[in-house]
C-alpha cells in the first residue's frame, strides 16, 4: 500500500482511554528521584503531536514511513486532548522529532505551560528530540517549564565520518 498524499492530523478522536485501568500499564516515577525512591506514580500516556522528520538519516524509517514535511495536530486539539487524562500523567509525546519545527514546538509549549499554571494540571513529559534543538535555549526553557522530565536526543556517533556516513550531518558542530 501506498498514499499518494499522507493524511491530515487534524480532527483525530481521542483513545478512549477512560476504559483501562492505567495503572495495570507502565508507571514511570514521578519526579527526577529514581525508580525505587519514588512513592508517587503516574499513568504513561501516548499523544501525538506530529508526524514526518526533514533528516534523511540512513538507517531510519520515519523519513520512508511518515514522509520528509512534518503534519501537525492543532495545538489546541493536542491541548483538548491532554485535559481528557489524569492531572498527574506521565505524557509520552510519540513524535519521532519533536521540535522539528521549533516556532510550532514553542507554540504547544507555551500553551501547555498557560493551562498547567491555570487549570492546576501536573502533567510530566517525555519527547524525542534531535539534537539541533539544543541549539534554542528558548525551546529548552520552555520545554522544562513545561514539565519535560526526560528526553531522548537522536545521538548516534560523535565521529563526523560516522555522522556524513549516515546522513546527519545535521550533527556535525552540535556533538563537538
Amino acid at each position: 500500500y501506498y498514499a499518494e498524499q499522507k493524511p491530515d492530523l487534524m480532527g483525530l478522536p481521542v483513545p478512549r482511554y477512560d476504559l483501562l485501568n492505567l495503572q495495570r500499564y507502565i508507571n514511570p516515577p514521578w519526579g527526577l528521584r529514581g525508580l525505587l525512591q519514588s512513592k508517587y506514580r503516574a499513568p504513561q500516556i501516548p499523544i501525538e503531536f506530529g508526524r514526518g522528520c526533514p533528516h534523511h538519516c540512513e538507517f531510519c524509517t520515519v523519513y520512508k514511513f511518515w514522509g520528509p514535511r512534518i503534519r501537525r495536530r492543532p495545538v489546541a486539539e493536542v491541548i483538548d486532548e491532554l485535559r481528557q487524562y489524569p492531572s498527574k500523567a506521565y505524557m509520552v509525546i510519540t513524535d519521532d522529532n519533536l521540535a522539528a519545527v521549533e516556532k510550532e514546538t514553542i507554540n504547544l509549549l507555551k500553551e501547555i505551560i498557560r493551562v498547567k499554571e491555570t487549570e492546576g494540571y501536573e502533567w510530566k513529559f517525555f519527547g524525542q528530540f534531535s539534537t539541533l534543538a539544543t541549539r534554542n535555549e528558548e525551546l529548552i526553557e520552555l520545554a522544562g517549564r513545561a514539565g519535560f522530565a526526560s528526553a531522548f536526543l537522536g545521538l548516534e556517533s560523535i565521529e563526523p565520518e560516522s555522522l556524513c556516513l549516515t546522513g546527519k550531518e545535521f550533527n556535525l558542530g552540535t556533538v563537538n
